[in-house]
């Protein structure tokens, strides 16, 4: 249910942010100090400024004990700082939730690539507790302006 509310305030305020629109899937792969994460979440692209909902979870339980997977689902807002041709320089901030107990902020700073006119790939680095994080991933964008 949570999910839906997300993704229904993302479709609601995406037309307040964007001019040039576009509207995707995401994947990615992320190092954190909590091992190896997996994530895919939404996004939506504007000329300047954007906005995603996001999750991800590790892969393997790197605390046997606990059996913690450190779930993570937010929001990210995008705001694009720099392109050169294909190229864009994006500050990507994350809110959410760790586990359903803590509400945290990462700090994120990505290079995207424009592959094709509907794909793009990313390259990232961030602080997640207190370290540093870097991530890789895929963008689908079939309802591209």
């Amino acid at each position: 249910m949570k999910a839906i509310r997300l993704i229904t305030l993302l479709i609601t305020l995406t037309p307040l942010f964007a001019q040039e629109q576009s509207f995707g899937f995401r994947a990615q792969v992320q190092e954190t100090v909590m091992g190896l994460q997996t994530g895919y979440g939404i996004v939506a692209d504007g000329n300047k400024v954007g906005l995603g909902i996001i999750y991800q979870e590790n892969r393997t339980v790197k605390n046997i004990e606990t059996q913690k997977k450190y779930q993570f689902y937010g929001a990210e807002f995008r705001y694009k700082i720099g392109q050169c041709g294909n190229i864009k320089m994006i500050i990507a901030p994350k809110i959410g939730m760790v586990d359903n107990k803590f509400l945290t902020v990462i700090p994120e700073v990505l290079t995207e690539f424009q592959v094709t006119r509907f794909g793009a790939a990313f390259f990232g680095a961030g602080i997640r507790a207190r370290q540093a994080a870097i991530s890789a991933g895929i963008i689908f964008k079939p309802f591209t302006k």
